[in-house]
Parts: structure tokens; sequence; C-alpha cells
């Protein structure tokens, strides 16, 4: 291998090929040079794969674990025992860093891409308003397409109803289902949204909300403060603006997906309310 230039500045150097082709990180022998004190220093060229570098300047973590690899590799090549203390220096006041390219085997150049962004389950937003004896929660699905066209699949002698996914609440955790009656087996299914619908569930609890709708959404939020903690004025519910006023009624909602909406439908009443019906029950 001949050896290294002196200056950065130079390009198309020889490198040595990281042992690990995984992260495709190539690193160039060791150069001396001058920091910006004027102090003689060591430099070490890690070389990365730019769409890897363009998600480590997004990403703190991966920009870890990138600068940890870097080190690793130079500590096993030259024996020394490097600092975990990182400091970013001023690049600016230097200039303009002259590009450098690195000579990489062919294979490496028309291998595809082994970075891959997973994208996790998203927080819905979510909101309430008050009704007559309760109130309606909201939680916004805005990833479905809001013009799908129903597909009406209709089973001999039945005839088609209003094409919403209605959902009834069974004991929890439930999943949300077409309330299809005996009389009327039509199913409504929306193409874009039937497999979400089929393995999302919603458990509602007294003081707890949790919305899971396959990898796309969850949801799991405190419908009110701590019990035994005053309610702090800047406080909110995940995904929400803010908590309810009290207790709800779990056994009395009721919830609807609205694909055209994007949105997730619950009635439920206060638990005030479904005591005192219970009350005059009894008494009647």
């Amino acid at each position: 291998m001949p050896p290294s230039p002196p200056s950065h500045g130079h390009s198309a150097v020889p490198v040595e090929l990281s042992p690990d082709p995984v992260t495709r990180a190539p690193r160039r022998e060791r150069r001396d040079g001058t920091d910006k004190a004027g102090q003689p220093c060591i430099i070490f060229d890690a070389i990365f794969n730019p769409d890897l570098c363009a998600k480590a300047a997004k990403d703190a973590e991966l920009r870890r674990t990138i600068i940890e690899i870097s080190l690793v590799r130079i500590e096993q090549a030259t024996g020394f025992k490097l600092g975990r203390t990182i400091a970013t220096p001023n690049i600016k006041s230097k200039g303009p860093i002259p590009p450098r390219t690195a000579r990489i085997p062919a294979f490496w150049a028309s291998r595809p891409s082994l970075v891959q962004e997973v994208n996790g389950p998203v927080t819905p937003m979510w909101s309430w308003s008050p009704t007559r004896d309760g109130c309606r929660i909201v939680i916004k699905v805005p990833d479905l397409p809001p013009r799908s066209t129903p597909v009406v699949v209709q089973l001999p002698g039945s005839a088609p109803t209003n094409p919403k996914l209605q959902m009834r609440r069974l004991p929890h955790p439930t999943r949300l289902l077409p309330q299809n009656e005996p009389s009327n087996p039509s199913h409504f299914a929306y193409p874009s949204t039937r497999a979400l619908h089929e393995t999302s569930t919603l458990d509602l609890e007294a003081r707890r909300l949790i919305f899971s709708a396959g990898p796309r959404y969850q949801l799991d939020t405190p419908l009110l403060p701590p019990a035994g903690t005053k309610p702090v004025s800047d406080a909110k519910p995940v995904g929400g603006d803010k908590f309810l006023p009290t207790t709800v009624d779990p056994d009395s909602a009721i919830a609807e997906w609205s694909p055209k909406d994007q949105e997730i439908l619950i009635s439920i009443k206060w638990a005030s309310v479904v005591e005192r019906e219970r009350e005059k029950a009894r008494v009647v």
C-alpha cells in the first residue's frame, strides 16, 4: 500500500477495508496534521456510505453509533486507547473541507443500500367534547385515504345497508369488529383499511384509553391525572390537549371507525350519569 498523502486535500486514496462489510466503513491510515491551535495531532479518515451519513445527521443515536464504530476500529488498528469525550469542532472556522474519495471494491458500490428506515407506530392525536350525558372522544387516523370506496360483500338473502364500519365494544381488550346483525349479514370492507381494521384493538377504562392499530398506530394515555394529585396547568395527556373532567363508564362506550373522515368516534357516558340511571332503575 503506498504511503498516505500528507494533506486531506488529496483525493482518490487507497483504504483499508472494514472486516465487517455490513456497515461499509473503510478506514484510511493515519496522517499527521495540526489542530486549530497549531498543536500536532493525528488524523484518521473514517469513510461511511453517504446514505448512512445522511441519516446520522438527523439521528443522534445513529451518529453516536457511527462514532463508536470508528473509534473501535482505530483502536484495533493502532493499539491506542481513545477517550469517549467527544467535542464538536468549529469546522466553519477552518474553511470548507476539500472532498475526499476512496477506492472500494466494485461489489460494494453495486450492492443495494443495507440501511432501511423502519417506521414505528405513530401516536395518534385525540380530543374530546361534552355531550348531554357524557363525552365524545375522537381519535384521528390521518394515514387512511379520505376517499376510500367501500366494497359490498352481500351474502345470499341479505340486503345491503349503510356502508359504515360500526364497532361494538366487547370485554377488553376488544377488537373493533363490523357490526353485522344475524338478520343482516352484509359485510362492508374498505380495501385500504380492512387489514388494519381487523388487527385493531380498543381498551377503554374509567381513567385510561389504549388504542392499537397494527404497526401503524399506538396510543396509551391516561384520561385523568393520576389519582391523588392536583392537576398541573400545563399537564396534557398523551396525544391530547386536555384531560377529561371526571371518570367515564367503559361499559357504556360505543365506537365507530369512519374511514371517510379518517377518525374513530367513541361515545361514552360519565360514570356518575350511569350510576344515577342505575339508581332510578332500582327505585322503579
